[in-house]
């Protein structure tokens, strides 16, 4: 439906299937591109050592996952943090029931229904013990 909406609409009509807003058509193609292959935005410089900054990156990398997410499922997180060879970086996995919530999926951490889970995404971001 993405790729499709994009070629007639001129943009992908994500929202109308629960992913977030409307993408610009050439951002779908992009993405579209990046999940097909696996690995992400790696794909896009495959072959372009000179814009590759995965290995460049040196901050940590906090990620908040939630566990019923069927887009970001353990499997694509642990791909992503790969990425990033050269960092600390770990993965906060969330699960909604524990915080009175139901299922956050991929993109309704800052839906109002899901405030309870703000404050824990504002507070200062460290390595679990």
């Amino acid at each position: 439906m993405v790729p499709v909406g994009a070629f007639f609409k001129g943009h992908a009509p994500t929202s109308a299937v629960g992913l977030g807003e409307d993408l610009p058509a050439a951002v779908a193609r992009q993405w579209g591109q990046w999940c097909a292959a696996g690995g992400y935005a790696t794909n896009a410089v495959k072959g372009k050592p000179h814009q590759d900054f995965h290995n460049a990156v040196r901050m940590p990398i906090p990620v908040f996952h939630a566990i019923e997410d069927d887009i970001a499922t353990p499997a694509t997180v642990a791909d992503l943090m790969r990425t990033f060879p050269h960092t600390d970086k770990w993965v906060h996995h969330i699960r909604p029931s524990q915080h009175g919530l139901k299922p956050i999926g991929h993109i309704d951490w800052f839906r109002s229904s899901r405030q309870a889970l703000w404050p824990l995404l504002s507070q200062p971001l460290h390595a679990p013990r």
